[in-house]
């Protein structure tokens, strides 16, 4: 086994440059790469082009993400081996079924169950497939998920938007019990760089749970589900 560190500021290009130089081209055939989401676009499309120009003969290489290894251990930890591995950029009706089954699983205990979910709108269709009105994509987005926090046992009254998403409004809702719905893609409810904390969250007490889908499903280990109760 062999290890390729790329340095963090890589873009697609330069991973696509790199696996593409003879050499490299020659390490990678017949092999089993392990990669994750941000570096795989480089390298699938390297591959292909060797595999098209015949770079090399007889090429061919396999792919397996971390992403999808992690994603899949995340679920079968929280609903069991049989549940099938559908989001909403590829299946919606299977992606809303998982989230409500997490859901289900989360709300088994009251003090799981959120005061407050604000929904926040920019950047929100990013990791959402099957829109159906483009210009108003966030907003559709937004009500999909409304709709199956709803379906899994919230009440409507708890649901809340926030178009504008900036550092002050999202502030206004950290509270213990609240939860903060928004797109991993989207920062803007960061404080501004001088006054960040020196964790990621940056809030200090709502729960920020990100899209894309897969991400939701670790809803069941923030809200704490797998933690063992206190012995008196």
């Amino acid at each position: 086994m062999e290890t390729r560190i790329f340095p963090k500021e890589s873009d697609y290009e330069d991973i696509r440059q790199w696996a593409l130089a003879i050499e490299n081209i020659r390490s990678l055939n017949g092999r089993l790469i392990v990669t994750d989401e941000t570096s795989q676009n480089g390298l699938k499309s390297a591959i292909s082009t060797a595999q098209n120009f015949k770079i090399l003969d007889n090429f061919e290489v396999k792919q397996g993400y971390l992403d999808h290894i992690c994603n899949r251990a995340s679920g079968d930890a929280v609903l069991g081996r049989n549940w099938e591995m559908n989001f909403p950029y590829e299946n919606p009706e299977g992606g809303k079924q998982s989230f409500i089954e997490v859901l289900n699983r989360v709300f088994e205990r009251p003090e799981n169950v959120p005061a407050q979910v604000t929904i926040l709108f920019p950047r929100l269709a990013d990791h959402w497939g099957g829109i159906n009105n483009k210009e108003n994509a966030e907003a559709e987005v937004a009500e999909a998920l409304k709709a199956m926090l709803i379906e899994a046992g919230l009440p409507n009254d708890r649901i809340i938007f926030d178009k504008q998403a900036d550092f002050d409004t999202v502030s206004e809702v950290d509270r213990p019990n609240n939860w903060i719905l928004t797109d991993r893609h989207f920062l803007g409810w960061r404080p501004p760089e001088g006054q960040r904390r020196a964790d990621l969250e940056s809030l200090s007490d709502a729960r920020v749970l990100f899209l894309p889908w897969v991400i939701l499903l670790n809803l069941y280990w923030i809200t704490g589900c797998f933690r063992q109760k206190k012995k008196n």
